[in-house]
């Protein structure tokens, strides 16, 4: 699962339980209605940085 905007502030804990919370939820079954995330695996901050070395596109 992947979310854009997100609060890179969250210690580990509120994030564990959050993605608990939604494991919990059983959104996600295959299609025998198996759950597919019963317990969370692992999260991280994936962030990018662009380097702009020059832009001639016109001002908008």
């Amino acid at each position: 699962m992947q979310f854009n905007f997100v609060d890179t502030d969250l210690d580990t804990e509120k994030v564990k339980q959050a993605m608990q919370q939604l494991a919990d939820l059983k959104l996600f079954v295959d299609k025998d209605k198996h759950p597919l995330y019963e317990v969370p695996m692992g999260a991280r901050y994936v962030t990018t940085t662009d380097h702009v070395l020059f832009d001639n596109k016109p001002a908008k």
